[in-house]
């Protein structure tokens, strides 16, 4: 959701963050849980808010 918002694909997001495409795509179905580096690469990545890396945090916790 926050990547479509900036416009990103899967694949800018992994190139940026230094994952493959694959891993973002398992991290956005709830098939992988990101390590604490990857998530905060992602949210420097993505710029995220303080609210926006509040409901971050939430989802994957809830996975």
């Amino acid at each position: 959701m926050f990547r479509q918002v900036r416009r990103m694909t899967q694949y800018d997001l992994a190139i940026a963050v230094d994952v493959s495409p694959t891993h973002i795509s398992e991290i956005e179905t709830g098939k992988r849980i990101p390590s604490e580096e990857t998530l905060q690469r992602i949210i420097f990545t993505l710029g995220l808010s303080v609210q926006e890396r509040a409901r971050l945090g939430k989802s994957v916790a809830r996975e």
